[in-house]
């Protein structure tokens, strides 16, 4: 078990990678391909879509079935993964996969879909006499 907040620990021998902030910087490079048309700068215009492309395809692998993980450790263990104990599925990931409309639409779909689901079952109401929430599904 790694101490304190889990997510702070990616990266911090500078060979993890964050998933989240991947689907960002395809929404950025977009966005700046499109201002380097308008500048009348095509080649970069082209670099930036060339690179949003290919970071695309590597932001895929990080699919765990029902949505995507948020990031990767140095050690290349996965967290937002469905065996995951912590951080299991992270809201963020998911809304950056949809928000930089790159994402696989069918995938953005359940990402979001198991977003959704698992939001739900965390604010389920409990049973005031066990203290367990009324209904929890797997994810």
């Amino acid at each position: 078990m790694r101490e304190g907040y889990i997510a702070n620990r990616v990266g911090h021998e500078g060979r993890g990678e964050s998933v989240w902030l991947g689907w960002f910087l395809v929404h950025v490079l977009k966005d700046f391909s499109e201002l380097c048309e308008t500048r009348q700068d095509a080649v970069r215009a082209q670099h930036y879509r060339s690179e949003a492309g290919w970071l695309t395809g590597m932001l895929e692998l990080a699919w765990d079935g029902n949505w995507y993980r948020r990031a990767y450790f140095d050690d290349g263990t996965p967290l937002g993964s469905a065996q995951n104990e912590e951080c299991r599925l992270d809201s963020l990931t998911q809304s950056w996969a949809v928000l930089s409309h790159a994402a696989e639409p069918r995938r953005a779909e359940r990402a979001m879909e198991a977003g959704w689901r698992r939001s739900a079952e965390c604010a389920a109401p409990t049973d005031p006499r066990s203290g367990s929430t009324a209904s929890r599904s797997a994810d």
